[in-house]
C-alpha cells in the first residue's frame, strides 16, 4: 500500500505496482506501508481517493510464471521448495506438494509447453493447496483462479466475513464485491500512464507538465520487469480457454479479451 496525502495505492501483484508506486513518489510523494495488503478497516472511510490496478488475465498469468522463471517471488519460493515449518501444521499438503513438476514447469520463460505445464497445474482444483496465501481454503477457490483470489482479497471490505458465510460461485462473488469494493477508480497496466494521471487529478492534485512528463517517461523505466516473449506466443486454444474460465470475473468487470497467437 502506497499513501500520500489524497491517494491511497493498494498493489495487487504484478500489476506494474512497484512501477505505479515509484511515479506516485517521484510526482507527489508518499510512503509505503506494508506491499499487497487490503486497505486496513481504520481506513474504510478515509477521505482520501483509493486506487488500485489490473491487468489482463492472460497476460497476468504470462508475467507472474515468467517472474518465477527468474527465480523471482514468493509464488515460485513457495512452489518450488518444500516448507519443512509446515510440515507441523500441514504435513500432508506439504507432502502431497509436487515439487519436481513445478521446478520443471519454471525451467525456461523462452518454452511455451513450461508456460502451458505451469498453467495447468496452478489452474488445477487438486494442487490449490500448494499456492498458500489461503487460496485453498477461501470458498473462491472453488470457481475462480488466482488472479480474481488476489483482487479480491486486496480490493474488497470484509472479505473473511463474506468467505464465513459463503461465497459460493461467481454469481455471489460479483454481488459481494459490487457492495464491497474499495476502489475509486483501478489503473490498467494496458493504459498505465494515462490512467495514473486521470487518478491523480481525480484524488484532488493539479499537475504541473513536469509532474505529467515524469510519469509519461516512466514507461521506458519501468520496475521489477518479467522477461517473456508476447503473451499470444505461450498459448493455444486450450489455454486460452482455462484462464477464460477461472477468470471470467476479472474478464468480465474489464472487458479483457484473450491473447491469441
Amino acid at each position: 500500500m502506497f499513501v500520500t496525502d489524497k491517494l491511497i495505492y493498494l498493489q495487487l501483484q504484478k500489476t506494474a505496482c512497484s512501477h505505479i508506486a515509484a511515479m506516485l513518489q517521484k510526482t507527489v510523494g508518499g510512503r509505503k506501508i506494508g506491499l499487497h495488503i487490503p486497505l486496513p478497516r481504520r481506513l474504510y472511510s478515509t477521505d482520501k481517493y483509493v486506487v488500485g490496478s489490473i491487468r489482463n488475465p492472460w497476460d497476468w498469468y504470462v508475467s507472474q510464471w515468467s517472474y518465477g522463471c527468474a527465480g523471482r517471488g514468493a509464488l515460485h519460493n513457495r512452489l518450488t521448495n518444500r516448507k519443512f515449518f509446515r510440515f507441523f501444521e500441514k504435513p500432508v499438503s506439504e507432502l502431497k506438494k509436487t515439487v519436481t513438476r513445478w521446478r520443471e514447469a519454471y525451467r525456461d520463460h523462452r518454452d511455451p509447453d513450461c508456460f502451458k505445464n505451469w498453467l495447468k497445474l496452478i489452474l488445477d482444483p487438486a494442487r490449490k493447496r500448494d499456492l498458500g496465501e489461503g487460496y485453498a481454503r477461501s470458498p473462491i477457490s472453488n470457481f475462480a483462479g488466482l488472479l480474481t483470489y488476489r483482487y479480491t482479497k486486496i480490493y474488497t471490505k470484509d472479505l473473511p466475513q463474506a468467505e464465513r458465510r459463503g461465497l459460493a460461485n461467481l454469481e455471489a462473488l460479483q454481488k459481494f464485491e459490487s457492495e464491497n469494493n474499495a476502489l475509486n477508480s483501478s489503473i490498467r497496466v494496458e493504459s498505465i500512464e494515462d490512467d495514473l494521471i486521470q487518478a491523480l487529478k481525480e484524488a484532488g492534485y493539479t499537475l504541473g507538465e513536469n509532474q505529467i512528463q515524469a510519469v509519461r517517461s516512466g514507461a521506458e523505466n519501468r520496475t521489477n520487469p518479467s522477461e517473456h516473449l508476447p503473451p499470444e506466443f505461450y498459448y493455444d486454444d486450450e489455454t486460452t480457454d482455462l484462464v477464460n474460465e477461472h477468470e471470467r470475473f476479472i474478464i468480465g468487470k474489464y472487458n479483457y479479451k484473450p491473447a491469441r497467437g
